[in-house]
């Protein structure tokens, strides 16, 4: 592109800085910055080539929604790596579907039988809970997995919420998202569809019950296993 070393440091500081855009606010305005800052031609070859793709490759937007705290392609790599350990390379259309059929039979009964263990084992943790706290609601409505994740953003919560009483500040240390009791637009909260430690805390803020059956999304919970 013809620009100095000193440029082009720049310009990759700004551009992970644009990738990792919390809203689109944020992207507009570290867009904004580059576009006043960096060369023109990296400004333009961004406008050009990437601009009206941005929901495929900024954080923040709709790339990071869904994507259950992972954005890397490992399991479909885990799927290809089973697949070839019971396809062989170059095999008939007849023996591939055969064989790819069987492979989907093995991985949906050993989903089974996770579920079924799932529900039949209870962690001591979950059993020395107070049964009317929202740690112990949620640990009997989601899977292990879910409520691991929800409960530690009721921690985070409570813990925020000692801060708030002691420093009468609702800001803090890693984000200052606006704050509401239903929804959240935190990067975990539209990768997951869980409730965040946002929502916990202001819902402590009001004291309202923290438990909810409609902040969790369906596949999270313990009836569909």
């Amino acid at each position: 592109m013809g620009i100095s070393s000193a440029q082009r440091y720049v310009a990759l500081e700004l551009i992970q800085k644009l990738v990792h855009s919390s809203s689109e606010e944020d992207y507009n305005a570290n867009l904004k910055l580059i576009e006043t800052t960096c060369p023109r031609q990296i400004f333009n070859y961004i406008d050009t080539n990437w601009h009206n793709i941005r929901n495929e490759w900024v954080l923040g937007l709709t790339y990071f929604e869904g994507s259950l705290m992972n954005t890397t392609n490992n399991r479909i790599e885990s799927f290809n790596q089973k697949l070839k350990q019971v396809i062989k390379l170059y095999s008939g259309l007849d023996l591939f579907f055969e064989n790819f059929i069987s492979l989907i039979g093995t991985l949906r009964n050993e989903r089974d039988y996770k579920g079924s263990v799932e529900i039949q084992k209870v962690p001591v943790h979950i059993k020395a809970m107070n049964t009317t706290s929202a740690e112990y609601k949620y640990s009997q409505l989601l899977t292990g997995y879910a409520s691991y994740f929800v409960i530690d953003e009721l921690k985070k919560a409570r813990k925020m919420e000692t801060i708030f009483k002691t420093t009468n500040s609702t800001s803090h240390s890693d984000d200052d998202m606006e704050l509401n009791t239903n929804s959240c637009t935190c990067n975990f909260r539209k990768s997951m569809g869980l409730p965040c430690k946002h929502i916990f805390f202001a819902r402590l803020l009001i004291s309202i019950d923290l438990f909810g059956t409609e902040l969790c999304v369906s596949r999270w919970t313990r009836s569909l296993l």
